[in-house]
Parts: structure tokens; sequence; C-alpha cells
């Protein structure tokens, strides 16, 4: 009897636990003809006795994921719907799964007659997360555009700059990337407008790019076979200025070859120049003015070799050359007077300034990912880093042209660099979690002879960098935690020195409705000194006044916090920041 009892206690406890279990449903949403993944599909669940009311609702996101949570086990009715697709109606039954309380559902949706031939969208279409927003373009945005390169115009807060010719933003110039990889504009200009997906804008950069002040990747659907080939100037003969540059990209299966070539020249023939300090020195006012005329130009060849073999949404390889050579060149001739106390001195002074660098550098980039929940990326960059400066700055005293002051420096420096990446990342519903391990070594030889004599200047830089971030949406809130660990390791005939350094960054955003956005952002950063700022070149800019780096310069840390208010709309695109 009193087993009887007990099992049927038991019976009716797991009956009821049951009947009351609820489950997390997610999964994806892809094109039934080529497998790609749709982003701002609809899935709409009703229960199967009454098809009347829809019980929950969810949208994918730009990766084509959704998550329905805590739902009931029972009978359902899903419905799922795209623009551009035939809905598709399933009914099936929810249940406790072997995985617990989360049940994994896949849908395919096959395209519309519409969608085979054009889509139509009225406007387009901001989806702000927590760190980017991602943009889908309009019919009539892709019609207007000749390259993927024109959409970009198309967002709010990107431009042309109307004399390097290069997209920028009011941050600064972004940082390129095609499906994830760095690119150039060339790249985006070998694109047609119709093979992008979506663009997303990062005003807040990952962890992995966090010297970037903004980042834009652009994602494509697979690319056609063929080839582009694009020629872009821009010169000005009687002043001695040409933005020019030459683009070859092959498309073949899953490989594509580019070959880039950029030219930019300034010889300036006849620029007016004014010098004029005003210091006291020994407490007697001084006054050192001088002006005349300066030829000034530069010349930089930037040359890109690229392979790269993709499969889309499943493996990346990309291998890059970069053999860049730039000179810069000025020579003046300036008259003036030099004031000390009461006595003044008429003076002229002859400058000429000229550098050569060779900078080479190779780039392995490898990403893969690995079911539908992880993803590993790999970087391996070595870069080589050669000037060679000589400089004169002399001043003469009139009348006779007796020597006032003398500065001439002979400058050789050679660096090399090793960095190297490796980034976990790993799916949670719909959010991320993120893990990587940075290292970037340096060593700088320095050939130098200034006003303090001649010298070797060696140094070796370590910085190793520990990073981790989650971030996430539930509900209408949004959340993302970046931790950064650095370990900095400097050591030069001068001075050595051992740094850890740590940057958090914490933003919590709200969706105030699908077209306006509440973050809050808590930032701290870090700026470390170059190797220039560090060294202790003597540079002359007057008779009394010379500049030098300080070998025992500290670190800079910076606290920033900040309100964004987002709104974006078919007319208007509006941001306001309050930051302290």
């Amino acid at each position: 009897m009193y087993k009887k009892v007990l099992f049927l206690f038991a019976f009716t406890f797991l009956t009821h636990l049951f009947c009351n279990a609820q489950i997390n449903v997610q999964g994806s949403v892809k094109d039934l003809t080529t497998q790609e993944k749709i982003e701002f599909a609809h899935i709409a669940v009703q229960n199967a006795s009454d098809t009347t009311k829809i019980l929950y609702s969810a949208i994918t996101d730009m990766e084509g994921s959704y998550l329905i949570e805590n739902i009931p086990i029972g009978r359902y009715r899903f419905i799922i719907s795209c623009i551009g697709y035939e809905p598709l109606t399933i009914s099936t039954r929810i249940t406790m799964s072997s995985a617990g309380q989360v049940l994994i559902k896949n849908f395919d949706l096959k395209p519309s007659v519409t969608q085979l031939n054009e889509t139509v969208v009225t406007a387009s279409r901001n989806n702000q997360k927590i760190d980017h927003r991602s943009i889908v373009f309009t019919s009539e945005e892709m019609k207007r555009a000749q390259m993927a390169r024109d959409l970009l115009k198309n967002i709010s807060g990107v431009r042309e700059d109307l004399m390097s010719g290069k997209l920028t933003t009011n941050q600064g110039n972004p940082l390129i990337l095609i499906n994830g990889v760095r690119s150039t504009e060339n790249e985006l200009r070998a694109i047609a407008p119709n093979k992008v997906k979506r663009v997303d804008y990062y005003d807040f950069p990952p962890a992995r790019y966090a010297s970037a002040t903004c980042v834009i990747n652009v994602v494509t659907k697979q690319l056609d076979n063929g080839y582009s080939l694009g020629i872009n100037t821009s010169n000005a003969v009687t002043t001695g200025f040409s933005n020019s540059g030459l683009f070859y990209a092959a498309t073949k299966g899953n490989s594509i070859f580019h070959i880039e070539y950029n030219f930019n020249y300034r010889n300036y023939k006849d620029c007016f120049t004014q010098n004029s300090y005003k210091y006291a020195l020994n407490g007697i006012d001084c006054l050192d003015e001088t002006s005349g005329k300066e030829k000034f130009g530069y010349a930089t060849h930037n040359i890109s070799l690229k392979y790269t073999y993709t499969q889309l949404d499943k493996k990346i390889f990309q291998v890059t050359l970069t053999p860049n050579i730039e000179r810069i060149f000025s020579t003046s001739n300036n008259t003036g007077v030099y004031v000390n106390g009461s006595s003044a001195l008429n003076i002229i002074s002859h400058n000429t300034d000229k550098t050569h660098t060779f900078n080479p550098s190779i780039d392995l980039y490898y990403w893969q990912k690995f079911g539908e929940k992880n993803e590993l990326t790999a970087n391996v960059t070595t870069t080589f880093f050669e000037t060679n400066g000589k400089n004169k700055n002399n001043q003469y005293v009139l009348p006779g042209n007796s020597l006032f002051f003398q500065d001439e420096m002979n400058l050789n420096n050679k660096k090399s660099s090793l960095i190297g990446e490796v980034i976990y990342t790993h799916k949670i519903g719909l959010g991320n979690i993120n893990t990587g391990y940075r290292f970037d070594y340096s060593h700088l030889f320095s050939d130098l002879e200034n006003l303090k004599g001649s010298y070797n200047y060696t140094s070796n830089i370590l910085q190793q960098r520990i990073y981790a971030s989650i971030d996430g949406a539930k509900n209408r809130f949004m959340y993302q935690l970046n931790l950064g660990l650095t370990l900095l390791n400097s050591k030069s005939a001068i001075t050595s020195y051992h740094r850890t350094l740590f940057n958090p960054q914490f933003i919590l955003g709200y969706k105030l409705s699908n077209k306006s956005t509440l973050r809050f952002v808590s930032v701290v950063g870090t700026n470390v000194p170059t190797v220039t700022q560090l060294s202790n070149n003597v540079k002359m800019t007057s008779k009394d006044i010379y500049y030098s780096g300080n070998p025992n310069l500290r670190n800079e840390y910076s606290y920033t916090n900040a309100l964004l208010y987002n709104f974006y709309s078919k007319y208007l695109d509006l941001e306001l920041i309050l930051s302290h």
C-alpha cells in the first residue's frame, strides 16, 4: 500500500512538472535555393487549436538566427515569412528535448517570383545593435550605385573627402572590412551593388579592432565568376597634384585574385611660409620670425597583391603582400628677424628635408565556422619598415652671411614587427562570447647623427593582450561587456619598463522602438607612447627652441561615459551624444 501511494505521488508530481515545463526554441532561417541565411525574417507562433492569436514572435538577426524563450510544452503552428519569399507554415509539437530546455528548429524559405527578379523595399532598414547598426539598402539605392563603394555614401555619417577622394566618417577614417576581412576601397569598387547583403557600421569597434575609430564591414553574397578592371584619377597639372589608382580583380569559383596600385603625388613649388615664435628666455623677451618661399611635396606608391579563398558562412583564407614606398621632400629659403631683448639681427635661413621610406608586409588571415555556434579566426602579419632621412636647417646673419645656428640630422631607422592573433567565438542565443589573444613584437634599430653626435639606438617592445567579451539581448534590452588585459614590455639602451594595462568597456542599450535606441557607454582607454615619442632624438625648430622624445614617458589613461540616442527613419537619421 505504501509503495502504491509513493508511486502515485511521484507520477502526479512528474506529470505536473512536465506539463509546466517551458522550452527555448532557437534556430536559423535560410534561403532554400542558395542556403544563405535570411535576415529580418518573421517567425510567428500560434496555438494549434486556436490560429486567431499569435502567442509568440521573433525576427531573425543579421546572421539569420532567432530565439523564442519560455514556450510551454504543447502543439503549435509556426508561420515563417519574409519579403521576397513564399510564407512557410509548419505544425509541430514542442517537447522536452534530450538537450534540455533548448529545442533547435531551422527553416528554409522558397524565393518568390518577385525575389528572383527584384526585391522591392521602400526604405533603408537600420537595425541597431549594441555596438553597431546594420543597414540593408533599398532597390532604388542599388540602382543608383555603380559599385558597392557607392552604397556606403548612403549611410548617415559616411562621406567622401573632397581632397583625398577617400571615404571618411564623423569619427575619422574608417577601417573597411569585406566579410570580416581587412580590405580597401578599390576592392569595394570591384563588387557589384546587388551582391551586397548588408553593411555593419561599428561606432564601437570589436576588441580586435580597438585601435580603429570606427569599422565598416560589408557583407556580400557569393560573387559571380568574372573580372573587374578600374582606374580612378584626380589630377591638377599646374599645381603638381595627383590621386590615382588602378585595380584588377578576378573571381573564379571560391577564389578571388586582386591587384591594386595607388599613387599619391604632391609637388607644390611656390608656397608661402611664415614662422613666428615669441617667448621669454632667462627673463628676456625674444622673437624669431621668418617668411619666404617653400617647395614641398611627396610621392607614395601603395601596392597590394591579394589572394582570397572563400566559402561563405564556412571558411575564408587570405594572403596579402603590400610593398609600399614613400618619398617626402621640402626646400625653403626664408628671411626674417631675430630679437633678443634690445638687440635685433636680420637673418636668412635655408632648409632642406628629404625622407625615403620602404614598408613591405605579408598578412595571412584564416577564418572558419564550426557547426552553427563556433568560429575560429587566426591572423599573422609580418612587416619591415626602413626610413632614411636627411634634414638641414641653417641660419645666417645679414649682412656677411656669418653662421647663426646650424642643425643637421641624418637618420636611418629599421623596424621589423611580427603580429599574431587568435580569436574564438561561441554563439549563445542571440548573443556571442568572444575570447582572444594577440601579441605584437617590434624591434627598432636607429642609426642617428644630430646635435648630440653619432650613436646607435636599439629598442624592443613586446605587447601581449588577452581579452574577452560577451554580448546579447533580452526583450528590448541589449548589453555588451569587454574586458582586456595588456602586458607591455619595453627594453632599450636608455630605459626599460613593464606595464600591465586593464581596459574594460561596458555598453547597455534599450530599444525604445524599431526606429530609436538609447545606449549608455563606459570606457577606460589607454594610450601607450610610440617608439618615436620615446626616442631621445633632437631636432631644432629655431635657434633657442628644439623638440625631442622622452624615454621616461608613461601611459595616458582616459575615462569616458556617454549617453547616446539614435533615431532612424526614411527621411531622418539623428544621433544625440552626451559625454563626459
